[in-house]
């Protein structure tokens, strides 16, 4: 159509403000004197424009009743253009949703589960990180150094920088990009801000209750910080209760059990854990492994058949 050949010439005239202004009168002179091509010369004039024209030519039938130049139509246009920014945040933020809802499944199910067997209920020796026999080799102790290395590691360290831990990595990040990114209100944006700093503050102290070895203390930290997660879902969640409502439910994020009473009685969550250990299965990381990237296929190929 008309409007997609000229796409490249709106953009054209975006990008340079001074060359789009003499192009504009340009095009209202021309299309007050380009009676037989009117549609042709209403595509080349912008929506401000034509609404200009609309009030200048008052003869109706002529050009007023042409395609693109009724009032309805210049409404919708402009509701359109009102909503595309709108819809490209929304678009970048379902993908920190995404980032965001893989993240919450690797702290809740595999830092989660360091933190429970921590405190010895869940071990096969039963013991400890208090009783005296539950020396550095038991179970709980050995979950509870494991985890603590795990919230401290950090990778992708550049100079003068601090490595980016796991946690940081796949939770912070997306949360602070979802918080950064314009779509909530500013009220709502400083409160999701808030929590994920309290998020942060409390991994902090979860890995300090892990070194210690602290088994009771670390789960304790771990279900506080779940707490501040869930905090800030409810936030984000509320912010875009709106589309969610429409049935934009890429949008929502589920809040995350605290404990294991509450993960059974999700199907959500168990669904999500069922996944989340089937892909962490020794068959599935093999198999994973054992897949070839598009560089490696390319390079398998004989040169003969290239």
């Amino acid at each position: 159509s008309i409007s997609v050949a000229m796409a490249p010439l709106k953009s054209f005239w975006r990008q340079r403000p001074h060359v789009r202004w003499a192009a504009q009168v340009a095009c209202l002179v021309s299309a007050l004197w380009l009676w037989p091509c009117a549609p042709l010369s209403l595509a080349l004039v912008p929506a401000s424009c034509r609404r200009l024209l609309a009030v200048v030519l008052t003869p109706p039938g002529v050009i007023v009743s042409a395609p693109g130049l009724s009032p309805a139509a210049l409404a919708a246009e402009e509701a359109q253009a009102s909503q595309r920014p709108r819809r490209r945040k929304l678009n970048l933020y379902r993908g920190k949703v995404q980032d965001l809802r893989v993240g919450l499944d690797t702290y809740l199910f595999g830092f989660g589960e360091l933190a429970a067997r921590g405190t010895g209920v869940s071990t096969t020796d039963g013991l400890r990180p208090e009783d005296p026999a539950c020396d550095p080799s038991c179970e709980a102790a050995v979950a509870l150094r494991r985890l603590a290395a795990r919230l401290g590691e950090g990778a992708f360290a550049r100079r003068g920088q601090a490595a980016v831990t796991e946690v940081e990595r796949q939770v912070l990040s997306p949360m602070l990009g979802m918080v950064f990114m314009g779509t909530l209100g500013d009220e709502q944006a400083d409160q999701a801000a808030r929590a994920a700093g309290d998020f942060a503050s409390s991994v902090a102290e979860l890995r300090s209750s892990a070194k210690a070895l602290q088994g009771q203390g670390t789960l304790q930290r771990f279900r506080e910080s779940l707490g501040y997660l869930n905090a800030f879902i409810s936030i984000s969640n509320t912010a875009l209760a709106t589309e969610i409502a429409d049935g934009d439910t890429e949008l929502n994020l589920v809040p995350l059990p605290i404990d294991d009473v509450a993960l059974a009685g999700s199907q959500h969550w168990t669904e999500r854990q069922t996944a989340f250990l089937e892909a962490q299965s020794p068959e599935a990381v093999f198999r994973r492994s054992q897949q070839l990237s598009p560089l490696q296929s390319l390079a398998a190929i004989p040169l003969v058949l290239r």
